[in-house]
């Protein structure tokens, strides 16, 4: 198998789901990703001894279950979970706006509901090369994640951890800030201001249980997001980059708020379908921060390793992290329906405005502040 799939798998183990010796490890997939699921669980079995369940998903129903690399029955509760997602793409139904929500969760673009829930094992998803994935995206898919995850160096495992490392000291600051809203600008028509949701905090893409041991969900973090007051937002934001939208890349999306409603907006696509979802779909909800994977990165056609190129704004549901009290999380915006906006440029500049009413630059020439 490819060496880069190879690596692809040590870093789901060891660096997203930080298997232990004596865990036990559960994945969902489809028949298509036999080879790394199998892949997989050989491995795990070098990290904790213990064998590994495979269930076999079709159409939403398990079709097979399998325990892998034992000899005998596990016996044992799962102790970690991985999704290995199959990348496709299907075209867009022009009756979309009628189907029910099972269907609508496939077209990728809806988010998961807000709640307060704190896992109590180890999960991730990561998505498996595809001939789909490589015909959407910009550039072949292993490519694509050969980079993001730095399989090209043989320390790729260290430096995945020293990025993580960065990515929480620049949170830790940002929250010592103790900031309220901003303003950002930059010289492709991005012109928005909002407040940050009381009660809510930054956060970054790596979770903690509450022994201490850290997981990264979606198998590469890189971003620093906090929840907005959707009503507080007011100006015009402009789409730099493509994104993903009903399973098709998508290249041009201008907004304009005025005390929080959508009042205009220039697309390259309907973008009506995506409103009707509900009526917070369109609110912004989110701003999302990142530049450890650089201004030049690819477009990976994954939604959620998307979120972290350069900045972004998430309208409707955003990620249920870093709400900090029941009155924000009745106050977060709860759209089932979720787009991220990757927006900015190397002339991007973010002015937040702290407790005390004095401005800071968190964000200069594309880049987040240093500490």
């Amino acid at each position: 198998m490819n060496y880069i799939i190879d690596r692809y798998a040590d870093v789901i183990l060891g660096y997203a789901l930080r298997l232990r010796k004596g865990d036990v490890l559960s994945i969902n997939t489809e028949e298509a990703n036999s080879d790394i699921a199998h892949l997989i669980a050989k491995k795990a079995k070098a990290l904790t001894g213990n064998g590994t369940y495979i269930q076999y998903i079709e159409n939403g129903k398990v079709t097979e279950k399998e325990e892998a690399e034992t000899d005998f029955p596990i016996g044992l509760s799962p102790t970690a979970m991985l999704h290995l997602p199959v990348f496709r793409n299907r075209e867009r139904d022009n009756e979309i706006d009628t189907l029910p929500l099972r269907i609508l969760q496939e077209y990728r673009h809806l988010a998961e509901p807000l709640d307060m829930r704190k896992a109590a094992v180890p999960f991730a998803s990561a998505p498996v090369p595809s001939e789909d994935w490589d015909n959407i995206s910009d550039e072949r898919s292993l490519e694509l994640i050969s980079s993001l995850l730095f399989l090209e160096d043989d320390d790729f495992q260290k430096l995945l951890r020293k990025r993580d490392e960065e990515i929480i000291e620049e949170c830790t600051y940002m929250n010592s800030l103790k900031l309220k809203g901003c303003h950002i600008f930059d010289e492709n028509g991005t012109d928005i201001s909002f407040s940050f949701l009381d009660g809510t905090e930054f956060v970054t893409g790596i979770y903690e249980l509450a022994d201490g041991r850290r997981f990264v969900p979606s198998v590469v973090s890189g971003e620093i997001s906090r929840l907005i007051d959707s009503s507080s937002v007011n100006g015009v934001v402009s789409a730099t980059k493509p994104f993903m939208f009903f399973s098709e890349p998508e290249r041009h999306l201008t907004l304009s708020y005025k005390d929080g409603q959508l009042s205009d907006f220039s697309a390259s696509f309907p973008f009506e379908w995506y409103l009707k979802q509900d009526e917070n779909a369109g609110k912004v909800s989110e701003l999302i921060m990142s530049d450890f994977i650089g201004l030049d990165s690819g477009f990976y056609a994954i939604p959620e390793w998307d979120r972290i190129r350069t900045f972004s704004l998430t309208l409707g549901g955003p990620k249920p992290d870093g709400i900090l009290t029941e009155e924000a999380l009745s106050k977060a915006n709860d759209s089932i329906a979720s787009i991220t906006i990757p927006f900015g440029s190397s002339t991007t500049e973010i002015i937040a405005t702290d407790t005390d009413g004095d401005e800071i630059t968190i964000a200069s020439d594309g880049f987040i502040s240093s500490c």
